[in-house]
């Protein structure tokens, strides 16, 4: 099985970011990759990025985590064009607020690097937004997708998504992807694989499995459900799925042909002004 993940947290990671990326050169894998900010200064994120440009392979995919840097320096990021940038973290930044200000919405100077996202083709990612933002960026951005969150109809949490959030991502040709983190699927101290399968379930059976994708937010969370805590052991949810009569093409477009899909579309809008 082929495993495509729209989001893991290895740049920024304590892993051995070259022994662990040269992993995905097998065929069967496609990774996009994230860059958090956290307490890195803009000086210290180029140097990362542009270090890890010259080990990167083509199946592993940058993205930005919380571009909360002075947006005029900002740009010398985005230049590295991303598949994705999320504007905040949880908290609040110049450019807006997180899903711990859920009646907060964005800044302006977070609807001007919309803007300028826009221009690059990089698509806004709504992960860790505020309810709130979460609309301004529905009516601001040209490409609007949710790299890891889980759904609020299955488990309540500050960073799931409703249905009417969902609607809209899908509205405007977006993919979201579904975290592992256990505590976005859970109540339990350790979830089971079952909770993975019932928002994959709840998800198809009300919206497709077209923009559906994962998430995982591997080398970032620590407590992932059902131990799934790295690529090899996706074949639990793949098996889950099996025994609950998904076929098996809809199985490789969840684990892999939606994200590459998608990738593609995004290499073809962004190589016209690289």
């Amino acid at each position: 099985m082929r495993i495509a993940d729209f989001h893991n947290d290895l740049l920024t990671s304590n892993e051995d970011k070259v022994l662990e990326i040269k992993k995905y050169k097998e065929k069967k894998y496609k990774v996009v990759t994230a860059y958090f900010r956290g307490g890195n200064s803009l000086a210290k994120a180029l140097c990362d990025v542009n270090n890890f440009f010259n080990f990167k392979n083509s199946n592993c995919y940058f993205a930005l985590e919380d571009i909360g840097y002075e947006q005029e320096k900002t740009e010398k990021l985005l230049q590295y064009y991303p598949v994705y940038a999320t504007l905040t973290w949880n908290g609040e930044n110049i450019l807006g607020y997180g899903c711990d200000y859920q009646s907060c919405g964005i800044k302006e100077k977070g609807k001007k690097m919309v803007k300028k996202l826009n221009q690059y083709h990089i698509c806004v990612d709504c992960a860790h937004i505020s309810r709130n933002g979460f609309y301004d960026l529905a009516d601001l951005a040209e490409n609007l997708i949710c790299s890891h969150t889980a759904f609020d109809a299955v488990r309540k949490h500050k960073r799931n998504i409703t249905d009417e959030q969902i609607k809209i991502i899908i509205e405007k040709g977006g993919i979201i992807g579904l975290c592992l983190y256990n505590d976005f699927l859970t109540e339990k101290q350790i979830g089971e694989v079952d909770c993975i399968i019932r928002q994959i379930d709840y998800f198809v059976n009300k919206f497709g499995y077209k923009s559906l994708c994962f998430g995982s937010d591997f080398y970032g969370a620590k407590n992932f459900a059902g131990g799934i805590n790295n690529y090899n052991k996706f074949s639990k949810i793949v098996e889950k799925l099996r025994k609950i009569g998904y076929n098996k093409n809809v199985i490789k477009d969840i684990c892999f042909n939606n994200i590459n899909l998608f990738l593609e579309k995004v290499d073809a809008r962004q190589k016209f002004i690289r």
